[in-house]
């Protein structure tokens, strides 16, 4: 909950700052001395925020879908072994001798 409370609030500083940038042109250095023609500041803080929000994802999603399957995975697991154990139970058990035992022989005389 916090996060999403958080995520909100900094789209919100995003987009108030983008707004309030509207009418300023910018231009950007880029490679070689080049220029661009000039756009909007507003564009230009929206284009970095999707950026950084695109790049955090594709860091952020692999490892979230790793641990999903793994639990999952293992939730299977968990649940086939219950399934063994559950009808290990139910099977009637086998008794154990009772009485003498039978690995030994008889004696040849008469008891």
């Amino acid at each position: 909950m916090i996060r999403a409370v958080l995520i909100v609030l900094v789209l919100a500083v995003v987009l108030v700052a983008a707004s309030e940038n509207r009418q300023d042109l910018v231009m950007a250095k880029v490679l070689f001395g080049l220029r661009t023609p000039p756009f909007s500041l507003g564009l230009l803080i929206l284009v970095c925020f999707a950026a950084g929000a695109g790049a955090i994802a594709l860091w952020v999603v692999p490892a979230w879908l790793r641990a999903s399957l793994l639990a999952r995975r293992q939730r299977r697991q968990i649940e086939e072994l219950e399934r063994q154990l559950v009808a290990d139970t139910a099977e009637p058990a086998a008794e154990p001798p009772t009485g003498a035992r039978h690995d030994i022989p008889e004696p040849p005389w008469p008891t």
